[in-house]
C-alpha cells in the first residue's frame, strides 16, 4: 500500500473552507445532519441549498464505492471512493499528514466504519467528486486548492429485505476545466442504501 503526505493541501482546505470542522487532535472532521433523508444528499453548493436524490450506492470491484445525487437535469453530484485515508496531526510541523488506508473493496462492509477519505483524485488521493452546476462540470482534482474530506460513520446492516445503509458527511472545493472557477461545497450530508 502506497503512502502519501498531503501537508499543504489539507492545511489549505481547513483554512479555506470555513465550515470544515477539526477534531480534538487537529485532523479534519464533519457532522452528519440528522435531517438528511434516505437516498438523499443535503448541503450548500456555492452558497445555494441543495437537497438531491440518489438511487443508492454500489461497490464496484476495483473502482470502489460509487453514488450519484440528482437535484435536476442540470445539477448533479457523484462520489467515487477508491481507498480510505488515515489523517494524523504532526505536532512537529503543525500540519496534517494523510496516508493511504485500505481499499474500499477490501474494508467496506455492513457493520463497518468509520471510514475517512481524502477527496482529490480517486486513483491518487483515494476519492473524488464530480459536481455539475448549471451544466458546468467541476472536479475535486481540478483547480487551485481543490480537494476535500468525506466521512462515513457506519454502514448500517439491513434487516430482512432492507438493504445496508451508508451515512456520511463531506466538504470540498472543486474546479472547472473550462472556466477555471472553483466552487465550495460545505455542510454536505448523505444517507444511501445499497443497490
Amino acid at each position: 500500500m502506497k503512502s502519501i503526505t498531503q501537508f499543504v493541501v489539507v492545511l489549505s482546505l481547513l483554512a479555506l473552507i470555513g465550515c470544515a470542522a477539526e477534531s480534538e487532535d487537529g485532523t479534519p472532521s464533519c457532522e452528519i445532519s440528522e435531517d438528511v433523508g434516505m437516498n438523499e444528499m443535503t448541503g450548500q453548493v456555492d452558497g445555494e441549498s441543495w437537497t438531491a436524490a440518489s438511487s443508492g450506492y454500489q461497490i464496484a470491484g476495483a473502482v470502489g464505492f460509487i453514488s450519484a445525487f440528482t437535484l435536476d437535469a442540470h445539477n448533479l453530484l457523484s462520489i467515487r471512493l477508491h481507498h480510505t485515508a488515515v489523517f494524523t496531526f504532526n505536532e512537529g510541523t503543525g500540519l496534517v499528514d494523510v496516508n493511504d488506508g485500505g481499499d474500499v473493496s477490501d474494508v467496506f462492509e455492513a457493520g463497518g466504519g468509520p471510514y475517512e477519505f481524502f477527496l482529490g483524485s480517486a486513483s491518487r488521493d483515494g476519492g473524488d467528486v464530480t459536481l455539475t452546476v448549471e451544466d458546468e462540470v467541476f472536479h475535486t482534482d481540478d483547480g487551485d486548492g481543490a480537494g476535500g474530506y468525506l466521512y462515513i460513520d457506519v454502514v448500517e446492516e439491513g434487516q430482512g429485505n432492507n438493504p445496508d445503509v451508508a451515512r456520511g458527511c463531506f466538504y470540498f472545493d472543486a474546479g472547472s476545466d473550462s472556466s477555471g472557477e472553483v466552487l465550495s461545497v460545505v455542510d454536505g450530508s448523505f444517507s444511501v442504501s445499497a443497490m
